[in-house]
């Protein structure tokens, strides 16, 4: 694996790094904190959580094991052409599920203030959690590919 093209997963990591830290400093203001507090609001600090392990903990590992496996493993990596397209899955589905996770819980908290429960908030935020739902699929189904090549490559005779 030519280790310019790993440089990718490392400046991705950082974007998402940068974005997990200023998302995590504003979420700690008190009044940030109060209206995490109603309805699903809460649901940004589940995209807090993701920008930080699918972006910045993650595509750095990815790019870490990429690089050492054939190093260390003295054997060359299985399937590379996936590598590109593993890059560009989990980083567009990473940041998509990051900000429709903190779109679905800015909507939940503005519609509980407007007196949304129930099914009517859930009704709310459905139009979010949709496409939210098929980045998480794709993600994962993304991640398991990651996890294949990289078992595959240790393995192999």
């Amino acid at each position: 694996m030519d280790k310019r093209s790993l440089t990718k997963f490392y400046v991705a990591a950082v974007l998402f790094f940068g974005w997990s830290t200023v998302q995590g400093a504003i979420q700690a203001q008190k009044p940030v904190q109060d209206f995490l507090d109603k309805g699903d609001a809460r649901m940004m600090v589940g995209g807090h959580v993701h920008i930080g392990l699918l972006g910045w903990v993650s595509l750095a590992l990815m790019g870490t094991l990429y690089y050492l496996v054939p190093l260390l493993s003295e054997k060359p990596l299985s399937w590379p052409n996936l590598v590109k397209w593993i890059f560009w899955i989990e980083t567009v589905a990473g940041a998509a599920i990051g900000a429709l996770l903190v779109a679905a819980g800015i909507k939940s908290g503005m519609s509980y203030d407007d007196g949304l429960r129930g099914t009517a908030l859930d009704d709310a935020i459905t139009p979010l959690m949709i496409p939210l739902s098929i980045f998480s699929i794709i993600c994962g189904i993304t991640a398991l590919l990651f996890v294949a090549q990289i078992v595959h490559t240790a393995t192999k005779k």
